[in-house]
């Protein structure tokens, strides 16, 4: 009886069970079809409003700009005591551009980049233009959010420091623009792209231009504190080699008046000075210990400071010329060419750059204009001193201090002056930057040959004329040059 009541049981739990392959066959395509007739109104009307919307964003747009600026990366100095080191040639690889990418995209330099173009205050970078389907789409978002009590928090009150708040309108602006620059290797190459894209082409501009100064500023910067640690560093060698060579005279001398016959071991105390300085010859260093016969004894170590070949000593090229005559033009191609062949750092010093950042508070009198060159002088003479290679690119107007400059930096290395001699006639016509036109109208006063004199070089040691001529053709006239004076190899 139980069996049969079970199998009852069972029957009707099957009678029950829908068969799986039902629901597939009740899902044909005859439904799919049906179910889109009967929602055809709803899909249409999104499709239109779609398209719809896309069409008014379209027109609606503003205009973009794109603009971009590269630079070429040098190796940034290391820290002591490895850049000590004679085997250690100055090359670039891919991990100091790396590093360097690393510096443009850092924090530190969007923040300069802000305060210089005091982009925390301009409105067009904080609110830019957007279409109209956008406008609609945020003041709807933005309604919503108000009716939902989410919206903005309180302004900050009024009682907060002032300072406080230029502060953080200057850090929440840094942010932002290093959200949107865009820092890109070119290829393979050690060049990298600055790019941005706004609506204001001059604004865009304006911002490419000045991160790729605050970046050469900060290697410059680089440098100099290369240039202070390394004179650091051999003022300090030079010392200990000298007390160790007194101390191995007097060890010698006393060896000499004891036991005159122990040449092998006046040889050794020689040798074991010289054995210390090379240890830890740099090229900047120029520093041998020698032992030489003086009569009939030996001689004692002497420290003597030695001069490399020409062809490793530091050297400065120092153009001069009118305004957007070339000379910066022509200056950044011999840097790369100077790159390219290596073993010596290079840095370019170009007359806007320092003016922006070593020379900023002076104007354009002559005490001015001959202060600033000084600086220039300056800073090319630590380069050349330090074994280094200094491109020098401002007008430069007055002989006298063209050649007080020289005087300076000839005590140190060869000092090769070029004059580009691009006619003031050719520089108005290109007049890039538009100081020309302004200097004719009288809204720039001292402007170098229209208000101001420029005294042409009589004796330069290389005059270039770049109205008929490539850049890349001056450019290699300057080395060709260099390399008759034998301060490269051929």
């Amino acid at each position: 009886m139980q069996e049969l009541d079970i199998r009852i049981h069972e029957e009707e739990r099957n009678r029950r069970r829908v068969p799986s392959v039902d629901v597939v066959e009740a899902t044909t395509l005859d439904d799919v079809l049906a179910v889109l007739r009967r929602q055809f109104v709803p899909l249409a009307a999104c499709a239109v409003l779609g398209v719809v919307l896309g069409l008014v964003h379209h027109v609606t747009s503003p205009k973009q700009y794109y603009t971009a600026a590269t630079v070429l990366v040098d190796e940034r100095p290391t820290q002591l005591p490895e850049e000590m080191n004679a085997s250690s040639p100055f090359v670039r690889n891919d991990t100091s551009l790396l590093n360097e990418i690393q510096v443009l995209r850092s924090l530190e330099l969007a923040t300069a980049v802000v305060e210089q173009t005091d982009l925390h205050n301009n409105d067009l970078f904080w609110s830019p233009p957007s279409s109209l389907a956008r406008t609609i789409i945020s003041t709807g978002t933005d309604t919503l959010k108000s009716l939902a009590g989410l919206g903005e928090d309180a302004a900050p009150s009024a009682t907060t420091d002032t300072d406080d708040q230029e502060s953080a309108r200057i850090l929440a602006a840094a942010s932002k623009l290093q959200r949107d620059i865009g820092i890109e290797r070119i290829g393979l190459s050690f060049s990298i792209e600055i790019s941005y894209v706004g609506h204001d082409p001059a604004l865009a501009a304006l911002l490419v231009n000045t991160y790729a100064d605050a970046y050469l500023a900060d290697h410059l910067s680089a440098n100099l504190e290369k240039t202070q640690r390394t004179a650091e560093w051999m003022r300090n060698r030079l010392a200990d080699l000298q007390q160790r060579s007194e101390a191995v005279s007097r060890e010698a001398a006393n060896l000499r008046e004891s036991d005159p016959t122990q040449v092998q071991t006046l040889r050794e105390l020689a040798q074991q000075l010289v054995h210390e300085a090379r240890a830890d010859e740099h090229p900047l260093l120029g520093v041998c210990l020698g032992h030489q016969l003086i009569g009939r004894e030996l001689g004692l170590p002497l420290l003597r400071k030695t001069r490399p070949p020409r062809a490793e000593q530091g050297f400065t090229v120092f153009f001069t010329g009118f305004s957007g005559s070339g000379k910066s033009t022509v200056a950044n191609a011999l840097m790369v060419k100077l790159m390219e062949m290596g073993g010596r750092p290079v840095t370019l010093l170009d007359g806007d750059i320092v003016r922006k950042n070593l020379s900023s508070e002076l104007g354009f009198s002559k005490e001015h204009r001959d202060l600033n060159i000084r600086r220039i002088g300056y800073v090319a003479s630590e380069i050349t001193k330090n074994g280094g290679i200094a491109i020098c690119a401002p007008i430069a107007p007055y002989a006298t201090t063209r050649r007080a400059v020289r005087e300076d930096i000839e005590q140190f290395g060869a000092f090769v002056e070029v004059h580009v001699a691009t006619s003031i006639e050719e520089c108005e016509r290109r007049d890039r930057k538009g100081l020309y036109k302004l200097a004719r109208a009288g809204k720039i006063k001292e402007f170098t040959g229209i208000s101001d004199p420029y005294d042409r070089p009589e004796n330069p040691d290389l005059r270039l004329e770049t109205e008929s001529v490539p850049v890349d053709n001056c450019a290699h006239q300057v080395i060709l040059k260099l390399e008759s004076l034998g301060l490269i190899k051929a």
